[in-house]
């Protein structure tokens, strides 16, 4: 999806800084491990 970052994972990890709630459907869709740091932000 973004062509900007050669991995998804890091990707997630930009778009979490910039945006909580868009990285918590990045995060679910490429790894569900990862939602659990989105949870949090959304409690």
């Amino acid at each position: 999806m973004d062509e900007s970052s050669p991995s998804i994972g890091i990707s997630d990890e930009i778009i979490f800084e910039n945006d909580p709630g868009k990285t918590q459907i990045k995060k679910n869709n490429s790894n569900v491990s990862s939602t659990s740091i989105t949870k949090p932000t959304i409690n």
